[in-house]
């Protein structure tokens, strides 16, 4: 498993900023016991999940590792267009089912068309009903790396850190205040150099006919196999298998 990392700025924290003044420049320190499990976990290589090293990253930079300065700004923007798409629908209200799917496809930025509208607005409910459904307030960071299946539900509050792509299957529910996390950060606290160090992608995958209760977590690199049942409040930090 190979890593790269881009070296962009993430937006700053909320809240207020502190300034500490310049002190003497020191020499390095030395390694730590959590800079050497950090170096032997990335010399490691796994089959069951794809990982990234990168900062919250653009299509190209997290498909191809690119580490250039065009992605960097990419990215950023990729951030931004995610977040206008997300305040139009959250801010939306009540629209028709056509109009919250637009909304939806907007923050995914998924340029396919809807079928051509019914003139009986029942019809073109039903016509329409085996997209997803997704309950505002919804928030992601980049969108394009978020595939949700058919009949598929997301209920509100749901938190989506789509660093590296995550897959929601066909029919799968995900309760209230979900929190999908594909992306996390260096164990080595030199590295990690607060928000402007890099960020660590690794893919998440729920199968078809799940069902993630209320306030559930999942953590990058999970697999949770398909029909499985995660109970409310669970923090899901390894493979799931899928149930008989």
């Amino acid at each position: 498993m190979s890593f790269s990392m881009i070296q962009a700025p993430l937006s700053p924290p909320l809240g207020h900023m502190l300034t500490l003044p310049f002190s003497q420049v020191r020499s390095p320190p030395k390694p730590t016991q959590a800079t050497r499990e950090y170096e032997q976990a990335s010399s490691l290589k796994t089959s069951d999940s794809k990982q990234t090293h990168c900062l919250p990253s653009s299509h190209e930079s997290m498909q191809k590792e690119q580490s250039d300065s065009r992605s960097v700004a990419d990215l950023v923007a990729a951030r931004a267009r995610c977040q206008r798409a997300c305040r139009r629908f959250n801010n939306a209200g009540e629209v028709s089912r056509r109009q919250m799917l637009e909304l939806w496809k907007d923050i995914l930025n998924d340029q396919t068309s809807l079928p051509p509208p019914q003139e009986d607005p029942l019809d073109d409910d039903i016509q329409l009903e085996h997209y997803p459904w997704i309950e505002p307030p919804f928030r992601t960071d980049y969108g394009h790396n978020l595939k949700v299946g058919e009949g598929a539900f997301i209920n509100f509050d749901a938190v989506i850190i789509d660093t590296s792509p995550i897959t929601i299957g066909a029919r799968t529910l995900i309760g209230p205040r979900a929190s999908l996390y594909s992306g996390t950060h260096p164990l080595d606290p030199v590295e990690r150099n607060g928000f402007k160090g890099p960020q660590i992608g690794k893919e998440i995958h729920i199968g078809e006919d799940c069902w993630l209760a209320g306030n559930v977590t999942v953590l990058p690199g999970v697999t949770i196999g398909k029909g499985s049942v995660i109970g409310a409040g669970s923090v899901v930090n390894k493979v799931s298998s899928c149930r008989d």
